[in-house]
Parts: structure tokens; C-alpha cells; sequence
């Protein structure tokens, strides 16, 4: 499979407040997010996130107990839906990548109820700490690799660039979105940080490059994630297969057993090769770091000289 992109689809959602039915009655959440997967033009799988009712409650009153206005605890379950509606799309079309395969059908619905309300709220950012592609741990401290190229704070390099000092709670206010639900056409954010007496308060996106060259990214790089700006895309490239090692044994192995079948086909003084073994012989170039490997090696030299 080449490249498939992942958009977000709002028509897909029901935000106008109506209880979303399913086909045996059942209600739903009236939110449900929607995403495609496309390969070219090709529709590869349409899936919406529906949350039960009664899973619903229970996630908002959850909600209200922890730090949140009230009056947003309805756009955080919004969130973590959407969330968890990008990360189980793409670890699903990195699984066909890897099998070949197509989905048996082109729409699914993803159902959520009160027994996935654990995994769902792992998604938050308050408990798991914010996703960023541009934090680098060193040591003990964390860095910013995203530094603008006049940013005070920075003084350090990495890798040929600069790098600022930064911690998990200023990432957190840091409006650049986490990178499991930034938009794939979001590049080259450059990042400042401002100083207090107090010290490093905070770190700003001063600019970004967006691929489509839209000025969304520009005007609020905070709506560059799903279910942000509607120009929002997920590129999921199938990952080159890993190549496994190979042993230099491997082959004076299949020429052991070649000789072994040729010997019973033509009898046994009838030898394919005229070593007493090629794995033996083979030995010699592997490393020696131990007393019993050294030993190895010079029974593998006695053999040859034999």
C-alpha cells in the first residue's frame, strides 16, 4: 500500500444536540466522530465513535471532578472521543499496511461503553503528559528542539540545531498541538520562550509552514489537529520491513545438510564437499570473547589443518 490519508469528517457528527440511535434502539451520545481513510481517492474505511448514554454520564461525571470549568466538560469528552477515534483509525490502517489487506467492510462503528471508560480517560492531558515529537529528554531535563532561531532561552545545540530549555507543564500550555493528533501538513514550527524574572515562564509558536500552503496553520497553529481546522490530514507511509539478521552460519549450514543428502543419494564416500564441515571452517570469522569460544575457534583450526 502507498501513502493513505486520514481526514476527520464533522458532517459525520451529530452536534445539534438529538440522541443518536442505534439499529436495535439503543441511544447514543449525540457526538460522534467521524473519520475516512483514502488511498489516493480510493474510500478505504469510514468509522464514527459512539459513546453509550449511560457511558456518557458516568465519563461527565467523572469529568466534573477533576479540574475543569463545567462548562467544559462537554468540548473534553468531545476530545477524548476525537482522540481516540485518530489513534484507533491509524493503528488500524498501519495493521492493513502491514497485512496487504482491505477492510471486509467500508463503514464501521466503533462502540464505547462504561468498560472502556479507563482507556478512554488515558487520553487525557492532564494524566498522560503531553505527546510532543519535538521534546528531547537530556538527562534529567527536557528540552525544546522546535527553538526559533533568536530565542534567548536557547542556548544550547542538537543535532546541528538549537534547543531551549522546557518542562512538561509549559509543553502543555504551548499551543502547538500533540503530535498523535497534529496535522501532517504542519512543518517547521518555531518556537520562543519568554523570560520572567522568575525565570522561564512560558514557550510561544511564533510561526509554522503548513504543505498545503493554507493560512489556517498561520492565523491558529492550535487548530491543527483532529477536529480543528477542516483541512486537518493524518498521512499514515507503510514502514519498510525490518530486515532480519542474518547468521554467518546460515549458509555452511544448507551446505552441511546438502552434502548430507547427497551422501545418501550417492553413498557416504561420495561427499559434495571435501571439508569435514563447512560450519566448522565457517567458525573462524565469528568473534572470540570468552575462554570457551577461544577454545571453539582453535578445535575449528585443528580440523582445518587436519
Amino acid at each position: 500500500m502507498s501513502r493513505i490519508t486520514i481526514t476527520y469528517s464533522p458532517d459525520c457528527s451529530s452536534i445539534d444536540g438529538h440522541v443518536i440511535r442505534e439499529a436495535d434502539g439503543t441511544g447514543c451520545y449525540p457526538f460522534s466522530p467521524c473519520f475516512e481513510a483514502k488511498q489516493g481517492t480510493d474510500l478505504l474505511l469510514r468509522a464514527s465513535v459512539r459513546l453509550g448514554l449511560y457511558a456518557a454520564e458516568l465519563a461527565e461525571h467523572r469529568l466534573k471532578a477533576l479540574p475543569f470549568d463545567e462548562a467544559g466538560t462537554a468540548d473534553t469528552l468531545g476530545q477524548l472521543l476525537i482522540r481516540y477515534g485518530t489513534r484507533r483509525m491509524e493503528a488500524t490502517v498501519r495493521e492493513l499496511q502491514a497485512s496487504g489487506a482491505r477492510p471486509d467492510t467500508r463503514t464501521d462503528f466503533w462502540r464505547l461503553t462504561d468498560g472502556d471508560l479507563d482507556e478512554l480517560f488515558l487520553l487525557l492531558p492532564l494524566i498522560d503528559n503531553k505527546n510532543c515529537d519535538y521534546q528531547q529528554p537530556f538527562g534529567r531535563d527536557l528540552m525544546c528542539t522546535a527553538a526559533f532561531p533568536s530565542d534567548q532561552t536557547a542556548s544550547q545545540t542538537w543535532n546541528g540545531r538549537r534547543i531551549a530549555p522546557t518542562s512538561r507543564a509549559i509543553c502543555r500550555e504551548c499551543a502547538l498541538p500533540e503530535s498523535d493528533v497534529l496535522c501532517s501538513n504542519l512543518l517547521h514550527p518555531a518556537v520562543t520562550g519568554e523570560l520572567r524574572a522568575s525565570g522561564l515562564t512560558m514557550r510561544r509558536v511564533l510561526s509554522v509552514v503548513c504543505d498545503l500552503g493554507r493560512s489556517e496553520a498561520v492565523i491558529d497553529v492550535s487548530g491543527c489537529r483532529a477536529g480543528g481546522h477542516s483541512c486537518w490530514e493524518r498521512h499514515v507511509v507503510a514502514e519498510p520491513a525490518a530486515a532480519e539478521p542474518v547468521s554467518p552460519l546460515g549458509l555452511p549450514e544448507q551446505f552441511d545438510v546438502l552434502d548430507a543428502y547427497w551422501r545418501l543419494s550417492f553413498g557416504k564416500r561420495f561427499r559434495l564437499l571435501d571439508l569435514t564441515t563447512a560450519t566448522g571452517t565457517a567458525s573462524l570469522a565469528l568473534p572470540c570473547g570468552s575462554r570457551a569460544e577461544f577454545e571453539s575457534r582453535l578445535s575449528a583450526l585443528a580440523d582445518i589443518i587436519d
